[in-house]
């Protein structure tokens, strides 16, 4: 999928969560064990806090209000919407001493939130705004560092 310049930061955070995904459910996979689980909780909640809810902010704030006015496009935005809010109710979870089914589900909820803005959201993004529209999006989210894994 070709992303307008606009869009690419954006799409850069998203491959960023979904690599933290990866080597998140790799490390379990080796490890199960307590301490792998908690360090694993304590490695997406410092993500979300650092980085994840900023982004989520900025979806909310600035991209999900421009979208949400075009034909077909109000459904997906509340989705999403819906989609932000039960991963902070993850995150939560997290918080309070998650457990391993809480880590998997945080990583799989996050993944198809993000194929899902990717896939659909910014595909129709770029067919229904503007050049000047899909720049400014990209210029008031520019200069944002990429999630810190370590």
């Amino acid at each position: 999928m070709r992303r307008h310049r606009g869009l690419i930061p954006l799409s850069h955070e998203h491959q960023h969560a979904l690599a933290l995904c990866v080597l998140i459910e790799r490390a379990l996979g080796a490890d199960g064990s307590a301490d792998a689980v908690a360090g694993a909780a304590a490695d997406l909640t410092k993500a979300f806090d650092t980085e994840i809810r900023d982004h989520f902010r900025f979806e909310e704030r600035a991209l999900f209000p421009l979208l949400e006015k075009y034909e077909g496009l109000a459904p997906v935005v509340l989705e999403l919407k819906t989609e932000h809010s039960r991963i902070l109710r993850l995150v939560d979870a997290l918080r309070r001493g998650g457990k391993r089914p809480d880590v998997l589900e945080f990583c799989s909820t996050l993944r198809a939130h993000v194929r899902k803005e990717e896939s659909v959201l910014f595909e129709r993004a770029q067919e229904v705004l503007t050049p000047e529209e899909l720049n400014a999006i990209g210029e008031q989210r520019s200069g944002r560092k990429p999630f810190d894994f370590g």
